[in-house]
């Protein structure tokens, strides 16, 4: 018997049965079984009886239909939970058992009654489908149930900073940040300030308050969880009206045993506020002075040797901190008392050299390395010593070993410029001595200055004159012309040289030394006009060593009309 298939009344009677299964009468020739047709076939027991006779009546039993079900989207961790009864159609209302597994992806699936529990795996994201089978006493059928679990995406722990007083509490309210709707996010402190102290509270606020150590930053790193993935971010405090401390840092060198080290401490402070160094305590085995530009000159006892110190202050005038130097002092073995004698020329004029002579001495009683110095007059240029050894940048410097009893001298020249004699006047010079030895005296290590007087000593004088300039002479060809002197003089009484400049190629032209001409015209053209030119020089002996030199010239012309 089919669905929708119609008995004929008068030879059957139908029992009604409960659920979807609808049996309708009367219908025009009988009695209309599921009339819409939406149920597969039902087998169907029909017991036939007369109209007189009551006998057993039909009845139709039919298995449980398992519709498939689509649940909303879930987080990548969660669960999901089915009702599956309400997706079972059962139309004889027997008791149905569920049985479910996953069939598509990968999860645990439970079942308890009706409820199916489905739990994807940890690492699972994607379309999730389970199978599950309604049964009963009448048969069995399958559906599916399907759910997609959207990937996880981790919360964001962003990088944040607050402005603080320093001392004061501040209740800090970390955002949780998750992308994932309906996700749990979890704040935890991963690592504590380093300068304060950082409580939980329990609406999971934090309050912070700064402690011993805070120099006007703190930070700390929380850790933001939805129980799958982390995220980590830094949390800065600040206060900006906090005054860092100068940094005075600690520093080392190395120095020799009774030498001055100089000490150039840098002022740091990260505000920008000048910063000034003082002497806190002075070192055990040395003296420390500062200088008025604000260095250290630091100077061991010259038998020690070792380790010494000395402590400074950094201010900003609202803070300070104190910072140590330490000198590792290498000490000297050798005994030695050198000194140094300087002596040289008290005199000297614009262009001469003036040489100083460095006599240095050792008196024992070991032999030593001793550096000679010799800082030259001020105005003065360097020009050369006669050691091999010396050097010169701004100073002669000149070292060489001295043996005990033993003297060394060095001559150093320099020369006086031109341009500057006149200006000089009296200058002075020193020289000095160091050792890395123990210098047993150092009162005569520096010698007694010497003084020399830079003069102007630039000629005066006056150029020779030509009383008759451009004058002009009458001559025959072939006959010779003698033309006395009377034209140049010199007003400071010099020597006068007289040369032939331009002689004239038509003349024959000689001149001695009273500056005379003899001229003798070569015959050519005339009546003509030819010239001369005669350069007279006027000389002096300057340096008194009989070697005339030249001071000043003139050049003089000599015309002459020449007739046959």
């Amino acid at each position: 018997m089919l669905a929708g298939d119609v008995v004929d009344p008068p030879l059957l009677t139908v029992d009604q049965p409960e659920g979807e299964l609808a049996i309708f009468a009367p219908a025009p020739n009988g009695y209309d079984i599921n009339r819409d047709g939406a149920f597969s076939p039902v087998d169907v027991l029909i017991l036939v009886n007369d109209l007189n006779t009551k006998g057993p009546r039909s009845v139709a039993t039919l298995a449980p239909v398992a519709n498939d079900a689509a649940l909303e989207e879930i987080n990548q961790g969660e669960e999901a939970q089915v009702d599956a009864a309400f997706y079972v159609d059962d139309v004889d209302c027997d008791v149905v058992q569920i049985l479910a597994e996953a069939r598509q992806g990968s999860a645990n699936v439970l079942v308890e009654g009706d409820i199916v529990t489905i739990t994807p795996d940890a690492d699972f994201s994607g379309n999730l489908v389970i199978e599950y089978s309604a049964h009963d006493s009448d048969g069995s059928d399958t559906g599916t149930i399907s759910v997609f679990v959207r990937p996880n995406q981790a919360p964001i722990a962003n990088d944040l900073s607050f402005e603080i007083e320093t001392g004061v509490p501040y209740v800090l309210d970390i955002p949780k940040i998750d992308l994932d709707p309906g996700q749990v996010v979890r704040i935890d402190i991963a690592t504590q300030p380093a300068h304060g102290t950082l409580v939980a509270n329990e609406n999971g606020t934090f309050t912070y308050t700064s402690g011993e150590g805070f120099l006007g930053t703190d930070s700390f790193t929380y850790r933001a969880s939805d129980g799958i993935a982390a995220d980590f971010g830094t949390f800065t405090l600040t206060d900006p009206n906090f005054n860092h401390p100068p940094v005075a840092p600690d520093l080392s060198f190395d120095a020799n045993a009774g030498e001055t080290f100089i000490v150039d401490v840098p002022k740091i402070d990260v505000d920008g506020d000048t910063v000034t160094l003082s002497l806190e305590s002075q070192p055990q085995d040395g003296s420390v002075a500062q200088n008025a530009d604000g260095t250290f000159s630091y100077t061991s006892n010259a038998t020690f040797s070792g380790t010494d110190s000395f402590t400074y202050r950094a201010s900003d005038g609202m803070d300070s901190a104190v910072g140590m130097i330490t000198f590792n002092v290498i000490g000297v073995s050798s005994v030695a008392d050198f000194g140094v004698t300087l002596s040289g020329s008290n005199q000297a004029t614009d262009n001469a050299q003036v040489e100083y002579s460095a006599i240095v001495t050792n008196n024992g009683p070991d032999a030593a390395s001793v550096t000679l110095r010799d800082a030259g007059p001020a105005g003065l240029t360097f020009v050369s010593t006669n050691s091999t050894v010396c050097t010169y940048d701004t100073n002669v410097s000149c070292t060489f070993e001295l043996a005990a009893g033993t003297t060394r001298e060095t001559v150093i020249t320099y020369s006086v410029n031109d341009d500057t004699s006149e200006t000089l006047g009296n200058v002075v010079n020193q020289a000095s001595v160091v050792t890395t030895a123990n210098d047993a005296n150092t009162g005569n290590n520096v010698s007694s200055a010497v003084q020399t007087t830079v003069s102007n000593d630039q000629v005066q004088n006056q150029s020779p004159v030509d009383s008759a300039p451009e004058s002009s002479y009458d001559g025959n060809v072939g006959v010779e012309l003698f033309i006395p002197n009377t034209r140049f003089s010199d007003p400071d009484g010099d020597v006068l040289r007289c040369t032939i400049l331009y002689p004239d190629s038509d003349l024959a032209v000689n001149v001695n030394s009273q500056c005379d001409l003899t001229v003798t015209p070569i015959a050519g053209e005339t009546p003509r006009t030819d010239v001369i030119i005669v350069r007279v020089e006027d000389l002096r002996d300057l340096d008194g060593d009989g070697v005339l030199e030249v001071l000043s010239t003139l050049d003089a012309r000599f015309w002459f009309q020449i007739f046959a």
